[in-house]
């Protein structure tokens, strides 16, 4: 499966923080995107009023739905972009006066944001591209030099497009291998995009990967040096963010990954920064209780045949009549209906 997922502008522009959020809602999929690119933009380009972006997506068809997440970042409660951008909101306000123009975020400790939505977006064969306007109202004298503009676009797509899945009698594994930017895995429609003039951008000082998963599945594998901590999902505040997640207390966990910029590092590669991010999961199909309820429903079953065989021994009552016998059966219809129920609960819940 490829996942090398390659981040372009018609601009040689520096990202300060890209993120890269995937959604297991038991089956259903989609992936967060958001970008952060800092005030060396405009000023490096005499203010610049718009930069276009190119993502290819090798998992994205024309069929999946591509939208912007400026209006939510925004409407939401502000405990949702304390979770988010983890700082505390202190206030909001529209770019001059207009919600369509987007709007800055003032943070009690971090940087300020101006939260601006992409335009004229277009996607079809793994690739997505969209404009982003309103960039000369981050040089405003009312404005903090330190201000950064931020985009947040929404995926909503099929799981196994970006997901290897495993699926095994016992259990099943789930595996992310995300690449950004690694040159190696360079397709030849990205060259063909440089020949005409767009720019990977090489710089990406930090890299943040995170994954939403049901709170049933276990984390079998993430690299330790880029882990940072995982904890559960804020359903409430998540619930306003994505109604279609509909989540309850603890239903949700999520995995937190963070790499920084190599260069930082000693490496000053000529290819630029690249990013990988590999994570698997696991989720029981069938667990220790199962199996311990399996066990006895043969020991249950070995007991019907002996009461059957002693009745017509003994011929003291009809077998079928026996309520020994339809005791034994009930209970045994009661296990297995318990037994086989993490999978058809599952079921029905990728079925709504």
């Amino acid at each position: 499966m490829n996942n090398a997922i390659f981040l372009l502008t018609d601009k040689p522009i520096e990202i300060e923080r890209l993120h890269v959020c995937t959604w297991d809602m038991h089956g259903e999929g989609a992936i967060e995107i958001g970008i952060e690119f800092g005030s060396q933009t405009w000023q490096k380009f005499n203010n610049v009023s718009a930069v276009n972006f190119t993502l290819s997506l090798p998992f994205l068809s024309k069929e999946d739905e591509v939208s912007c997440l400026a209006d939510t970042l925004v409407s939401v409660n502000n405990a949702n972009n304390k979770f988010i951008f983890n700082d505390t909101v202190h206030t909001t306000h529209t770019i001059k006066g207009e919600p369509a123009n987007g709007s800055v975020i003032m943070f009690s400790s971090r940087n300020p944001l101006a939260i601006l939505p992409i335009r004229d977006v277009h996607h079809e064969n793994g690739v997505l591209t969209f404009n982003v306007n309103n960039l000369d109202v981050l040089g405003e004298d009312n404005l903090p030099q330190t201000i950064t503009a931020y985009v947040r676009i929404l995926i909503q797509t099929k799981l196994e497009k970006f997901v290897v899945i495993h699926s095994g009698i016992a259990k099943t594994s789930y595996q992310y291998d995300l690449k950004i930017n690694e040159m190696r895995n360079i397709p030849e429609h990205i060259n063909n995009l440089v020949n005409r003039g767009q720019y990977i951008c090489r710089t990406i000082k930090s890299c943040f990967c995170m994954h939403v998963i049901p709170s049933d599945y276990a984390v079998t594998y993430a690299e330790a040096n880029k882990l940072k901590n995982t904890r559960i999902l804020e359903s409430a505040a998540f619930n306003r963010y994505i109604p279609e997640l509909n989540a309850k207390d603890n239903e949700y966990i999520i995995l937190f990954q963070k790499d920084q910029q190599k260069r930082d590092m000693g490496n000053n590669s000529a290819n630029g920064d690249s990013y990988s991010f590999f994570t698997e999961f696991e989720k029981e199909r069938i667990g220790n209780i199962q199996i311990i309820v399996s066990i006895v429903v043969n020991l249950l079953c070995s007991l019907v045949i002996a009461v059957a065989t002693t009745n017509e021994a003994t011929r003291d009552t009809i077998w079928y009549a026996n309520w020994a016998f339809w005791s034994i059966v009930g209970l045994i219809i009661i296990l297995v209906l318990y037994l086989t129920y993490p999978q058809w609960r599952g079921k029905r819940k990728r079925g709504k």
